[in-house]
């Protein structure tokens, strides 16, 4: 969520960063919600501390007018009321500003679609084959490693049942990754909850956005699990860690494995349709970045709403 106090002190940025997006119309109820929460605020604070200062007065009089208790009350309500008010303005402002998109960085190029992305760089040459290449829905069925049939059969559209060798190979595939993070990279195994509360999903930038295509319990408030990364975000909410500042060389990394793929969006729609192989490998291994290493990066997307 972006600080309400980089939009007051450089709107302009913000709103330039907000056009980038395609949403340049988006900080104005962003602005009127924080002026009518710090009005209400100041009003609050300021009839709070009149009717304190009246209360202490009262307290050491001798005599306690009928109309003095009366008009202490009065303000009593109006105070309390003035509170809820403002109570009720800061949730607002904070809906609105879960909604802002992030500010995109300098780095990355302008652009409306995906026609605006730029290669930064290709690893490797591109394999040409002297035949028609199969794609690994195909292959995987001729090598009966992966049955797509039964998997709709059992569950709907764009769900498959790994067996035998496929089903072995994603073991493989989970176990090498994580071995290669707990015994190369100095990362710490964990295995988190596949529940959370709602504080876990806005930490995490899911909601309230994705709220639509995230599966939700809503008798006991829990939201499921879309990947690892969202429990392993929330792992140290709210808490202060003294090594990073005095020996940044032991920032925690933490790694998990994601036994399922909880959101109902995974898989759908143009390019991911058929990637059910990649889906993504259902089951995510995540490594949470130390944030000395950066990423490796193949295609810059441009900066868009979604």
């Amino acid at each position: 969520m972006l600080d309400i106090r980089l939009i007051r002190e450089d709107r302009a940025t913000v709103e330039r960063a907000m056009a980038l997006r395609g949403i340049p119309d988006a900080l104005g109820p962003v602005i009127e919600a924080d002026e009518r929460y710090r009005n209400l605020l100041r009003e609050s604070e300021d009839l709070r501390a009149r009717h304190n200062q009246a209360s202490k007065e009262l307290g050491r009089a001798k005599e306690k007018p009928q109309q003095l208790l009366d008009g202490l009350r009065t303000m009593g309500e109006q105070s309390s009321e003035l509170q809820r008010a403002a109570r009720e303005a800061k949730e607002t402002l904070d809906a609105l500003l879960l909604e802002l998109p992030n500010i995109p960085h300098a780095s990355v190029p302008e652009g409306a679609d995906a026609a605006g992305n730029v290669v930064v760089r290709t690893c490797g040459t591109p394999r040409h084959f002297d035949f028609p290449p199969l794609p690994h829905w195909d292959i995987g069925e001729r090598l009966d490693i992966i049955d797509f049939a039964r998997g709709v059969k059992l569950s709907g559209s764009r769900f498959y049942v790994l067996k035998g060798l496929g089903a072995r190979l994603q073991r493989a595939l989970i176990s090498l990754m994580l071995d290669l993070h707990t015994k190369s990279h100095g990362y710490t195994e964990v295995y988190l909850p596949f529940m959370l509360h709602k504080e876990c999903m806005v930490g995490s930038g899911n909601l309230p956005k994705f709220a639509d295509n995230l599966y939700h319990d809503a008798e006991e408030d829990y939201w499921f699990v879309p990947t690892a990364e969202v429990p392993l975000t929330n792992l140290h909410r709210d808490e202060i860690l003294d090594v990073f500042e005095k020996e940044p060389e032991l920032t925690p990394g933490l790694t998990d494995l994601s036994n399922v793929v909880l959101a109902p969006h995974i898989g759908s729609g143009s390019w991911e349709t058929r990637t059910n192989m990649a889906h993504v490998a259902v089951r995510n291994i995540i490594a949470a970045l130390d944030g000395k290493t950066p990423p490796t990066l193949v295609n810059k997307p441009a900066a868009r709403r979604d």
